[in-house]
């Protein structure tokens, strides 16, 4: 999800414009997926398939949930408190009925035990995930949790890659398990990298033990997407039998008043709404055929002009991506290793 972040608006821009041309893997690609298009438009065959989406309730998760379920899936949704969890199956209730396919379950992100315990208490019922949707995230929160780290980068990541590692095995059980790590264009935010020990810079950048490089409100945001774009390309190498994307929705709101479409950028529509904003991530969810290409992010079509609008994003939501340019490969294995490392599973 996209947070406008106006300070450093200008050195986003020339990152992604230079950092995304679309993948060499994307020249044949045979999928279809056009901006503005309603995520109500997309229909798949989703019966007998377990979907978990974190963030059910949210401007993202919300259509998302609707669309898996519209579909077919069985879901398990998950928000932050008991009360968000009961109001949320209670409006599933009465737009889908009485029997709708849909567990809501109290997950607070910024503790790992309460990550732990919810994840327990889904598996005692649904033993077999074919579909995670990471799509809760948070912004600004740079105290330090009782787990240790910054509360944004612990929500946004290391509460994810938690999930990932408990649900390992219900996602071997399933036919064709897939991953969805919801990015945003953010990660191409400068972020201050060293030349060198990127990965242990990022650590104790999160714990606290040596402060940012920056004064940005929205670094955290930025820096945690980032990492988790490369942690979701690693696990395509870690995890072959699991289909692992990361994507970008865009810029979308329910008022279009809250933000304005900036004479630097051109989206088409914009602005977008979240039933539109929400396409690109149920596509990458659920569209099948494009496992080859996993470990990839899926974005925006891109078109950098010589003159203002400069960066258009229009014609195709769902294109495969280069990653951003500022870790390789080395760094995004270590960034693995290090996380099995620090993340307690107990």
């Amino acid at each position: 999800m996209k947070v406008a972040a106006s300070a450093c608006l200008a050195a986003t821009l020339g990152a992604y414009a230079g950092a995304t041309a679309t993948d060499g893997s994307a020249d044949h690609w045979p999928f279809h997926c056009s901006a503005g298009l309603n995520i109500s438009s997309l229909s798949y065959k989703l019966q007998n398939q377990t979907y978990l989406i974190t963030g059910s309730d949210g401007r993202l998760g919300g259509p998302v949930t609707e669309a898996a379920l519209r579909n077919g899936a069985t879901v398990v949704a998950t928000s932050v408190t008991e009360e968000e969890a009961e109001a949320n199956c209670a409006q599933l209730r009465e737009t889908f009925g009485p029997s709708v396919a849909a567990d809501c379950y109290a997950m607070d992100l910024s503790s790992f035990s309460s990550v732990r315990s919810t994840v327990a208490d889904i598996l005692e019922k649904h033993p077999v995930i074919d579909t995670l949707l990471h799509v809760a995230a948070t912004i600004g929160l740079d105290n330090i949790t009782s787990d240790g780290f910054v509360e944004t980068v612990q929500v946004n990541t290391l509460s994810p890659v938690l999930m990932n590692n408990l649900l390992n095995e219900s996602l071997h059980k399933a036919e064709s398990p897939r991953v969805v790590h919801v990015g945003s264009a953010n990660c191409y935010d400068p972020l201050g990298w060293p030349e060198t020990d990127k990965v242990n810079t990022a650590m104790e950048w999160i714990t606290g033990k040596a402060a940012h490089p920056t004064e940005n409100p929205y670094y955290w945001y930025s820096f945690s997407k980032f990492v988790l774009l490369q942690y979701a390309a690693e696990m395509a190498t870690r995890e072959p039998a699991i289909t692992s994307f990361s994507v970008n929705p865009g810029f979308f709101r329910d008022d279009p008043s809250k933000y304005s479409c900036l004479p630097q950028l051109l989206f088409t529509p914009c602005p977008q709404y979240p039933m539109q904003g929400a396409s690109s991530t149920f596509f990458t969810a659920a569209q099948p055929g494009i496992e080859n290409w996993s470990g990839s992010l899926i974005d925006f079509y891109t078109v950098v002009n010589d003159t203002d609008p400069y960066w258009v994003q229009s014609g195709e939501t769902c294109i495969p991506r280069a990653l951003p340019p500022a870790w390789g490969d080395e760094e995004r294995s270590e960034w693995w290793d290090a996380l099995k490392q620090t993340i307690p599973q107990q």
